[in-house]
């Protein structure tokens, strides 16, 4: 399981609107990269990631409102695999029905043409 990102400490700011989403599912993602923009009454500020990784899930929305501690995505740590690996498929046989052999196919050989030999002996008509 990936690690939560949260608001940092944002100073004096309190439910502050998301004005930008700057990643989506699945980015991978930088030290200190933007995640999103927020704007107070005097600023907008970047909350940056606090470390490189892929976002595993966005836990926020355009216009939502956050403050300090506010969840905003799930980061999972390069290379790190979240998705448990699907088995190979297994063939399941099923009683009473005849097996499946799959078409063979012919193989044609063919022999080179070869134009009949001129003849080099003159004609008489």
């Amino acid at each position: 399981m990936g690690k939560e990102v949260k608001v940092p400490d944002i100073g004096d700011f309190r439910n502050v609107p998301i004005i930008e989403l700057l990643v989506k599912e699945g980015d991978l993602l930088k030290l200190d990269q933007p995640l999103i923009t927020l704007e107070s009454d005097k600023a907008t500020l970047e909350v940056p990631a606090p470390e490189a990784g892929r976002v595993e899930r966005v836990l926020v929305k355009l216009g939502e409102r956050v403050s300090e501690g506010s969840p905003i995505l799930i980061l999972a740590a390069p290379g790190e695999s979240t998705e448990s690996p699907s088995p190979d498929p297994v063939p399941v046989a099923i009683p009473g029905a005849d097996p499946v052999t799959p078409p063979v196919e012919e193989k044609w050989v063919s022999a080179p043409v070869v134009a009949p030999p001129v003849s080099t002996v003159p004609l008489s008509v």
